[in-house]
């Protein structure tokens, strides 16, 4: 396998297993989420595949069975990296082999197909894949659709949340969630931030981690004649081991924090998308249903999203790959007279400079982005504030239909704002609504 063949071979098969778990976590999600509303604890549309659970220790989707999964979907891309392994044969391509004919190579670097992480890679897909199946056949889902207004829906078809008069325009993060709540219409809302506090560490921690991939092309086993660009087999620094499993823990650890990154703007991107079907609403043409089967809804966030992880896994992948190399040993042999030539092989972690650069600064620029991108999301319009929040969905849509419109209905001194089939007025900034 050539160098360009690796190359077209890493990519597809990181596009694979991209798409391959986003099929596997949206299902996941959705099973999630039902299982939640089960036991009263269901909030937002989006949440957390790593980092929630529900039932008991050992359900399917209790701590161990979500520790099992995340753990999965690390060393499905950390094994990944493994699949095509760079084989170094050294300075000297000319020896003696043991038939004693000389064996010569025209190219100092091969790329060599590793089957051994194939499968490894196969089996931790297989088994995120049994992890969701198993959660399919233990709780009842309402509805698969990942709309915010579906699911709204069937948690108030199914008695699971109940609506509160009163609260028209009560954010999201308003106290007293169960009483009523006159209030005049304001411009002012919570943003992404106030969802989930930890995706306020999205910008910082992609930028630590961004430092830190750049920082692993500097080391003390940095050489000086390497290079910084040009050929990708050239690493600016490497670590040996004599154990392959090592080697693979050690990616392993690379890769947790970048998957737990990503997994972060998966759920920014599905929260910011959530409060923009709700905004849809009060435009012109209203809300319009999209196919939003088991979470997975396209978006240009989740498209731009998709796109990041396959540019920077392949970039991290190649950027911390795994060598083998063959080297000479001068020294008696046993057995024989005189000083023979008798060669090893080594096996090695290596960083090459390029391509950590490349996903460093690429990761740090995303993280930035959406930071930003959900501080612009915010509303500036009088309508409430939902990103997906249950209850405050069902408490601002009063009239479920397909196409939706949400505004001012009903006059008087004290105002009332909801949703009707047909184009609603803007409400009146000087007007209390309840």
């Amino acid at each position: 396998m050539t160098s360009t063949q690796r190359t077209i071979f890493s990519i597809c098969i990181t596009t694979i297993l991209t798409v391959v778990n986003s099929f596997i976590s949206g299902p996941r999600a959705t099973l999630l989420k039902w299982a939640l509303a089960r036991e009263g604890r269901l909030e937002f549309n989006s949440s957390s595949n790593f980092f929630i659970t529900a039932g008991g220790p050992f359900s399917s989707t209790g701590i161990l069975a979500t520790s099992v999964y995340a753990a999965a979907t690390v060393f499905t891309f950390a094994s990944a990296a493994f699949i095509t392994v760079t084989f170094d044969l050294g300075d000297n391509i000319d020896f003696e082999g043991a038939d004693n004919r000389h064996l010569l190579f025209s190219d100092r670097y091969y790329v060599i197909f590793h089957y051994v992480p194939l499968i490894v890679t196969g089996l931790c897909v297989s088994l995120q894949a049994l992890i969701t199946l198993a959660s399919y056949r233990a709780y009842t889902v309402p509805t698969w659709s990942g709309q915010p207004f579906d699911v709204a829906a069937a948690a108030f078809a199914n008695g699971i949340v109940s609506r509160t008069e009163g609260r028209c325009l009560a954010d999201f993060n308003v106290a007293s969630p169960g009483a009523a709540l006159p209030m005049l219409p304001s411009r002012k809302h919570p943003g992404l931030s106030d969802v989930r506090p930890a995706l306020r560490l999205i910008a910082p921690a992609g930028i630590l981690l961004g430092t830190f991939i750049f920082a692993l092309t500097f080391s003390s086993t940095l050489d000086p004649n390497h290079a910084w660009t040009g050929p990708t087999n050239i690493a600016a620094a490497s670590i040996s081991f004599t154990n392959s499993g090592l080697a693979l823990a050690l990616l392993a650890a690379f890769q947790a924090p970048l998957t737990i990154l990503f997994h972060a703007l998966d759920i920014a991107e599905a929260v910011i998308e959530d409060e923009q079907v709700w905004r849809r609403a009060a435009r012109a043409k209203g809300y319009h249903p999209k196919a939003g089967l088991a979470g997975l809804r396209p978006s240009g966030r989740a498209i731009l999203v998709f796109g990041s992880k396959v540019g920077t896994q392949w970039l991290y992948s190649n950027g911390i790959a795994f060598v083998v190399g063959a080297f000479p040993v001068r020294g008696p042999l046993s057995g024989s007279d005189g000083i023979h030539t008798v060669w090893r092989i080594g096996q090695a972690v290596t960083f090459v400079a390029w391509y950590l650069y490349a996903a460093g600064g690429y990761l740090t620029v995303m993280s930035v982005m959406y930071r930003f991108m959900g501080y612009l999301g915010n509303s500036r319009t009088f309508q409430p504030a939902t990103f997906g929040h249950i209850q405050t969905s069902v408490n601002a849509i009063d009239d479920w239909s397909e196409v939706m419109y949400w505004g001012h209905k009903v006059g008087g001194d004290v105002c009332h704002a909801g949703t009707s089939p047909h184009p609603l007025r803007p409400l009146q900034p000087k007007s209390i609504y309840m």
